[in-house]
């Protein structure tokens, strides 16, 4: 997501996966792969560069030298929604399989974002969800909702270490993961629906972080185009897919928030109209725009989106010949890239752009993203 980590402590990776890439859907397994679910010129650049960058199934990351598995499951995501490199998500499946516990847990806590994020991923490859990596990973997401002994904070998906007061990275990304990998996957309890849509702000969209005991309008809070739209997404898998009864006004505010946050040139900031375009905003809100049957805003992202891609016209002989297909996080860190190269310090950042900008391309939504038969 827009969200980039720079350093890492064990503690701080898991968190961040849980909170961003997480940093972060999908249809009954017996459902026929989506018609819209097609390469286009520019997603099989983009997928092309990104799939050469994973190793062994997994992207590593050679700077702080890990493996990055919430950024390899937004990868699997790319690659499905563009549909041709099914050598390589079978090798991203296996990985996932073989790793699951290593992606979802830490030090004695299982992390809520992961956990629901690998339920997405699990249902996107059409693995069992109910035994991948010999758990049942639909069960685990949902030992992880919170009871009615938890107050205000009742339906909330937390890390399980939130059960004895510990730290809580719990967000509202890994919320919506949640209700999308239940509402695919048999059903989503409805205090779950209930606790996202008390993440909705005054203006329609959706806050990141929550704040306990407080909705985000009793709060004040701020609202983000990330967590929006993968909110919003959310939203509309619970009632079509879930059997969640979900107001058709939440929906509608959500989308019109997301509509008014899209500048002329199409593109979208993290939630601050005035603030950088960038590439995971434009390439998230694209999906969700698409899914929430809003074609029209959605395609407009796509001028933006070519403007931060790498191409041969522009790299001609230069440093940056070598990635061609990498969408850039800003136009400026494009013109950096083709003056010096993408370097071992930006590598990262153009990983995570591209995996969520190819979305702009090919706009399949979380709510039917499934790999080709």
């Amino acid at each position: 997501m827009t969200v980039l980590t720079t350093g890492r402590t064990p503690v701080r990776l898991v968190a961040s996966l849980a909170a961003l890439t997480l940093g972060l859907s999908l249809a009954p397994a017996a459902s026929a792969a989506p018609t819209d679910q097609r390469s286009t010129p520019r997603s099989a650049l983009a997928t092309d560069w990104q799939a050469d960058e994973l190793s062994n199934g997994a992207m590593v990351n050679d700077q702080f030298d890990f493996v990055d598995y919430g950024l390899t499951i937004d990868t699997l995501f790319s690659l499905a929604a563009d549909g041709r490199k099914l050598r390589y998500i079978n090798r991203i499946g296996t990985r996932l399989e073989r790793k699951a516990e290593e992606y979802t847990t830490f030090g004695g806590t299982r992390f809520a974002g992961a956990t629901a994020k690998l339920l997405v991923a699990a249902k996107v490859l059409r693995e069992p969800v109910r035994d991948f990596g010999d758990r049942n990973r639909r069960l685990d997401v949902l030992r992880l909702v919170a009871g009615r002994a938890a107050g205000s904070e009742h339906g909330r998906i937390r890390d399980s270490s939130a059960r004895g007061g510990g730290t809580d990275f719990s967000n509202n990304i890994g919320q919506s993961y949640g209700v999308i990998g239940l509402s695919r996957t048999g059903g989503v309890p409805r205090p779950v629906v209930t606790y996202l849509l008390k993440q909705q702000c005054a203006n329609g969209g959706f806050r990141q972080d929550p704040v306990v005991g407080k909705s985000c309008v009793r709060s004040g809070g701020r609202s983000s185009v990330d967590t929006t739209s993968l909110a919003l997404q959310a939203l509309l898998t619970a009632k079509q897919q879930g059997g969640a009864r979900v107001p058709g006004t939440r929906i509608v505010r959500a989308t019109r928030y997301l509509v008014r946050q899209q500048k002329d040139n199409g593109s979208f900031t993290l939630g601050r109209a005035q603030g950088p375009s960038n590439a995971n905003s434009t390439g998230l809100a694209a999906q969700a725009l698409r899914t929430a049957s809003r074609p029209g805003p959605a395609a407009a992202t796509r001028p933006w989106m070519r403007t931060v891609q790498i191409v041969r016209a522009e790299a001609g002989d230069g440093p940056a010949r070598r990635d061609i297909g990498a969408i850039a996080f800003t136009r400026g860190a494009l013109q950096v890239a083709l003056e010096t190269g993408i370097t071992p310090a930006t590598r990262d950042q153009f990983r995570r752009a591209t995996a969520q900008a190819v979305f702009a391309f090919t706009p399949v939504g979380l709510d039917q993203l499934a790999v080709p038969r």
